[in-house]
Order: C-alpha cells, then sequence, then structure tokens
C-alpha cells in the first residue's frame, strides 16, 4: 500500500471516530440528561402542570368552585363550596356554566344580605323562563372578596321554591332569591338552582 493510500485511509478512520464522538455527544445530551417529572417528589416539573397535584399546586377559579358544587347537586340537594375569592370588576353568569349541562335559566345567583348591603354585589337576572334569560353577579370591589356559596338544586322551579320556603333565614332573606320560580318556571328548565354567594 502506497503512503499516500495509508493516509487516506488513517484520514477517513479519524473523520468516522470523529462522527461517532459528535453523534454520541449528541444522544448523551438529548437523552442521558433529560428526566422524566416524576409525581410525588415534591417539585413541580415541567410537564407536571395540571397533572400532579401532589407536586403542582392547583388554583381553583370561582367558577371551578361553583361547577364543582353544582355537579356534586346537579340530581338535588344542598351544598357549600370551600372558599374562594370574588376578584375585582368580576362578572359570574348562569350561561357560563352551560358547558356541565345547565341551561342558562336553570341557575340563579343570589346573595346574602349582609353581604349585597356593602354596595360592592350585584344580582340580577336578565329576562325570564320565557326568554333568553340569564342570571348574573357581579364585584365591583378594589380587592378580592374572601367567600363561599351554597348551592341548592331541585329538579324544578316549583321544588326549588318549597325547598327555599323551608331553608334558614340567610337562605330565604337573601338577594334576588325570590326570582328561582320565575327564571326556571314551574317545571320549563331542569334541574333548578340556585348559588348563594355569602361572606366567609
Amino acid at each position: 500500500m502506497s503512503i499516500k493510500k495509508y493516509k487516506l485511509k488513517k484520514g477517513g478512520e479519524k473523520m468516522k471516530l470523529k462522527i461517532i464522538s459528535i453523534l454520541v455527544i449528541l444522544f448523551v445530551l438529548a437523552f442521558g440528561c433529560t428526566q422524566v417529572p416524576t409525581c410525588g417528589n415534591g417539585i413541580c416539573e415541567i410537564g407536571e402542570e395540571g397533572s400532579c397535584s401532589t407536586d403542582c399546586q392547583v388554583t381553583f377559579t370561582a367558577n371551578d368552585h361553583i361547577a364543582n358544587a353544582l355537579n356534586a347537586v346537579k340530581s338535588g340537594g344542598q351544598t357549600t363550596t370551600q372558599n374562594f375569592e370574588l376578584t375585582p370588576n368580576q362578572v359570574i353568569k348562569s350561561s357560563q356554566f352551560e358547558n356541565f349541562g345547565f341551561d342558562s335559566h336553570s341557575i340563579i345567583f343570589a346573595v346574602e344580605n349582609k353581604l349585597f348591603d356593602n354596595g360592592k354585589i350585584t344580582v340580577e337576572n336578565e329576562g325570564d323562563y320565557g326568554s333568553d334569560g340569564f342570571s348574573y353577579i357581579s364585584y365591583t370591589g378594589a380587592f378580592n372578596l374572601p367567600v363561599k356559596a351554597i348551592v341548592i338544586c331541585e329538579q324544578t322551579g316549583n321544588s326549588l321554591d318549597e325547598t327555599i320556603n323551608i331553608s334558614s333565614e340567610l337562605i330565604q332573606d337573601a338577594e334576588n332569591i325570590d326570582t328561582a320560580q320565575d327564571m326556571c318556571g314551574n317545571d320549563e328548565y331542569q334541574p333548578c338552582c340556585v348559588v348563594i354567594i355569602e361572606n366567609r
């Protein structure tokens, strides 16, 4: 073998080794230094948000708390949400819960009287069961307001009205609660639910 051919062959082998070395380094960097997130190790790692509540804190909005309570008593009953906060200039509408199987007519918002009297909360119904009605609550305060909600559902407006009439004074006297049957009708919209926001 000539010296020239030998040098070319040796140079080719060096080039192959360099290419293999580069590929190995790239492989190690791409796969060797990357760890799969481990749920339960106490560290909120990339990829765990929304799927590992033990490591990454889950933040529930006011709508989340209300939706969870509505779903819990959809077939009838009463529950109270966990504590949550209304944020400045927040508006919650009954139509925002249609994805959970409720009609905009079937949820009525009401507010505990002493909370309503602070002048920063508005609760109203737009329309009634014969129109494109919905109920809403609006908070105009400058700071987050700590609250919770009593949620009561019955199958019809009539049965919800009866339940309210035998309930506590806090429920009976809540602002806007007397419109429950007007929004749901006697049995036009089912279930019929009231969400009473109260101070916590």
